[in-house]
């Protein structure tokens, strides 16, 4: 452990968030000496955050911040809520309706615009690195203020960036837009500035890293979410009278759409079969899309608890339920990434049944590794043939078994952790 290099992890999140992000984070640096990593927290809501020894928080911009009063009802704060649920991209909204999607525009051009002006670098930030003497920067950028700051902290200090890719953001955000042309134009210049100091990068997927590699002449190296390798379960215990589903994760980027053609499915069958399906999921969530559920009985939210509990909570389910959304927009942008959620899931040795467009990495990996029952089309028959399938006990248990090997193979912390100790 001694001979880890001193990292400083730059971007918008921290082992403390409840994000997929963070936890990701979190998980794959677990085996990280504490005294060896420090983390440079950039937010635009620097209120109610502890500043702690190793955390050097930037919230102020060069001209400074403009302050909005979130909770007075105003024209400034219509235009907030409008913001696309993929990041720089119009129309790609959770409404319909025109008003939306003119705030969505507006706001979109704002947003990109404003994120061109760079975050104050300080005295006291200098101070926070000298003390540090970081060897290397790692970071999932994401941000013209992150990369901002990890490229000059690179030159400052002639140090190394390893980036580390989550989605698709480089392909998506800004682009195809006459009206976002000069953030586009900004991003492309930081990215190609950034890959100058990079010798080595990241990628939350094999489908990434292997398109990556060949696209920037990089060597990227599929770095995912890892957890501790616990025994599974055992047997699922289906019967032939109850049907029991558990979905954990977000429905943000339009995945409650997903969910709905799910209940539309089950609740066909709910006549000859006892449905019930549990949901964990962000109360912000819950309240945004509720309504689109309230006429489905067999749906039950079950509130947002911590990876711990969680993973101890999905021992008790039956059939795992994986979602990705079929809007063009947002698979574009999660085409290549592997959700946080399925290595959770493939710990389990359960049946996990995914649901989303054969294209999207997620989908791809459960399914070219025979480890989930894939619905890749909004097909009610499908669908119903996939649950059908999951009902044979043979099936079951075979992908099951998939599941749990495609776990041990590439999630656990210790293979993740490798990884990254021989990229350094």
């Amino acid at each position: 452990m001694d001979n880890l290099p001193k990292i400083l992890i730059i971007g918008s999140y921290t082992f403390e968030g409840t994000d997929a992000t963070s936890i990701t984070l979190k998980n794959i640096f677990s085996g990280w000496s504490v005294e060896k990593l420090a983390f440079i927290y950039v937010t635009n809501q620097p209120n109610n955050l502890d500043y702690k020894k190793n955390i050097f928080i930037v919230s102020k911009k060069i001209f400074g911040n403009i302050q909005i009063n979130r909770q007075k009802k105003s024209f400034i704060n219509d235009l907030r809520e409008a913001k696309s649920v993929v990041g720089g991209i119009m129309d790609a909204t959770a409404s319909n309706d025109k008003k939306t999607k003119i705030l969505n525009f507006f706001h979109t051009i704002i947003v990109a615009h404003n994120a061109l002006i760079p975050y104050k670098y300080s005295d006291k930030l200098d101070k926070f690195i000298q003390e540090f003497q970081p060897d290397l920067i790692y970071t999932p950028l994401g941000s013209l203020g992150v990369m901002y700051l990890a490229y000059k902290i690179s030159i400052r200090y002639n140090i190394p960036i390893y980036p580390h890719f989550m989605d698709d953001w480089i392909n998506t955000m800004y682009a195809k837009n006459i009206f976002l042309i000069i953030p586009c134009l900004v991003k492309k210049y930081y990215l190609n500035n950034i890959f100058n100091r990079t010798k080595k990068a990241f990628a939350i997927s094999e489908k990434m890293a292997f398109e990556y590699s060949n696209k920037y002449k990089k060597p990227f190296f599929p770095l995912m979410n890892c957890i501790d390798d616990s025994a599974p379960s055992g047997k699922s215990g289906l019967d032939d009278t109850a049907l029991r589903f558990c979905y954990s994760g977000g429905l943000h980027l339009n995945r409650w759409k997903s969910l709905e053609f799910l209940c539309k499915g089950l609740e066909r069958l709910a006549s000859d079969k006892i449905i019930e399906l549990n949901v964990f999921t962000k109360e912000s969530d819950w309240q945004s899309y509720k309504d689109k559920f309230i006429n489905f009985s067999f749906m039950h939210y079950r509130g947002f608890i911590s990876q711990t509990e969680m993973l101890h909570d999905l021992k008790k389910q039956t059939i795992l339920i994986h979602l990705e959304s079929f809007d063009e927009k947002v698979s574009a942008y999660t085409r290549l990434s592997i959700s946080t959620k399925i290595p959770e899931y493939l710990s389990m040795k359960k049946p996990i049944l995914a649901i989303g467009p054969c294209n999207i990495a997620s989908i791809e990996y459960l399914n070219t590794n025979q480890s989930a029952f894939v619905v890749d089309r909004q097909d009610e028959e499908l669908l119903k043939n996939e649950i059908n399938k999951i009902m044979n006990l043979e099936r079951r248990e075979e992908v099951a078994t998939n599941a749990y090997n495609l776990f041990k193979k590439n999630h656990t912390k210790e293979s993740q952790q490798q990884i990254l100790r021989n990229s350094f």
